[in-house]
């Protein structure tokens, strides 16, 4: 099964990086290019068991997908899966975890393990182009969470962006 890992430091408190990503909501904010995500519900408050439904936008494309939250430690991650037929992928398993860098900034990190469509027609395609596209993708979820949360906390580290 293919995984794709991919981390950066953000010049934002621990706690901020963490009230924005644990928020569904945050997820349009952060995706750029040619695929765009709308969240259409979330079971709140969001916690293990939680389910959050989203369309993948492409184009004329409109792709309903379903996550759930299956681990959650406030501050440090979460995991989400998505439910057998319930989205795009054969198989998704997103993992995001956060670590402090002092006080002023945190790592994010993620990884995904992932099952393309179409078995082995999707297993070609996402050998050829599937890492590149999320590499693509990834670049600017981190150029726009930078944007959103460096230089865009209060002192005692909540977000203004909100």
């Amino acid at each position: 099964m293919p995984i794709f890992e991919s981390e950066f430091v953000v010049d934002a408190p621990l706690q901020a990086v963490w009230d924005f990503h644990a928020d569904p909501r945050s997820l349009p904010k952060i995706m750029s290019g040619p695929l765009r995500i709308s969240v259409d519900r979330i079971d709140e408050p969001v916690q293990v068991g939680s389910r959050v439904e989203m369309t993948l936008h492409s184009g004329p494309l409109h792709i309903p997908w379903t996550v759930v939250v299956r681990e959650r430690t406030a501050p440090l991650g979460f995991r989400d899966e998505q439910p057998p037929g319930e989205g795009p992928w054969a198989r998704w398993s997103h993992t995001h975890s956060f670590e402090a860098r002092g006080t002023t900034a945190a790592l994010v990190r993620d990884r995904i393990e992932y099952e393309p469509p179409f078995g082995i027609l999707g297993r070609i395609g996402a050998a050829l182009f599937g890492r590149v596209a999320m590499q693509m993708m990834f670049i600017g979820r981190r150029r726009a969470t930078r944007a959103l949360l460096e230089n865009s906390t209060t002192d005692d580290g909540r977000p203004t962006h909100q």
